[in-house]
């Protein structure tokens, strides 16, 4: 049912070159396979019990998990720039798998224990042997929420910004015009958009099409590396309409302005940031 989108999809990334540009440069490609091992083994383990079962009951809801987990591993080393993305959602059909093959363990397991004197019968079992899975597997989420706590124990940019930066972003949210065109550093450019209507000369890495170039230009032009006509080539070949000035930028609080400011117009300051306007 999603070949028609799927082909759709392929005729513009391999026609228009937005698309095409912006598709070279998001590349997610996949590490070594032991890492996929690393991070599925203790699904993967009782999951093959599951496929056993699955493939015998021969239904179509159960070869389409069979399926879905067998072509995973071949998909995520395609010969394409995302192979990382072909895995998620693996991990639904992946745990079915392991939930019926740990059931199908359970006697299996009971016998064993019996055979060493250990009678918890079939029931118990079962019980034990998922709450061993579940030991094994929820560490990783632990991680990420003591990774969060941690981080909001400590406030820090990117998760956290200054208030002075997030005023200087809401006045350009409440003066420039909608899809008016930034210069800021990448730090800023990143967080702007979600804060003002506005565009961002360079953002979001995979986003920003030729982001490496433009990276270079940024930190030239905040270096004070440009002379005025590049720095109005550069005004004028991209639209801008605006230049973001704060510590992500170079800027010292009671520092005298850059020469670059000469050219441009200040429309804001505030604790230690500054909006220029590029005149027209």
């Amino acid at each position: 049912m999603t070949l028609p989108l799927l082909l759709y999809t392929a005729y513009h990334f391999a026609t228009n070159p937005v698309f095409a540009a912006w598709s070279a440069q998001n590349v997610l490609i996949s590490p070594h396979p032991f890492h996929y091992l690393a991070g599925y083994i203790v699904l993967i383990v009782p999951a093959l019990w599951g496929l056993r079962w699955a493939w015998r009951r021969g239904r179509t809801r159960d070869l389409l998990l069979v399926s879905w987990v067998v072509a995973a591993p071949v998909l995520v080393y395609l010969p394409v720039n995302v192979q990382r993305r072909l895995a998620e959602g693996v991990f639904v059909p992946l745990g079915v798998l392991a939930v019926a093959g740990l059931r199908l363990l359970a006697p299996q397991m009971a016998r064993w224990l019996r055979a060493r004197r250990l009678r918890l019968g079939r029931r118990r079992t079962w019980s034990l042997a998922l709450g061993v899975t579940l030991a094994l597997i929820l560490p990783t989420s632990l991680l990420v929420v003591a990774g969060g706590a941690a981080l909001a124990a400590r406030p820090a940019w990117p998760a956290f910004h200054p208030a002075g930066e997030i005023a200087a972003m809401d006045w350009l949210g409440a003066h420039a015009r909608p899809g008016a065109v930034v210069l800021s550093a990448f730090g800023t450019g990143n967080y702007l958009p979600a804060r003002a209507d506005v565009r961002v000369y360079l953002g979001h890495g995979p986003e920003t099409l030729d982001a490496d170039a433009k990276r270079g230009v940024v930190e030239a032009f905040f270096a004070g590396a440009l002379d005025a006509e590049s720095r109005a080539a550069l005004y004028a070949a991209h639209g801008i309409d605006y230049v973001f000035y704060g510590p992500q930028e170079g800027a010292t609080p009671g520092a005298p302005l850059p020469g670059w400011a000469a050219d441009l117009r200040l429309a804001y300051q505030a604790d230690g940031y500054s909006i220029f306007e590029v005149a027209r």
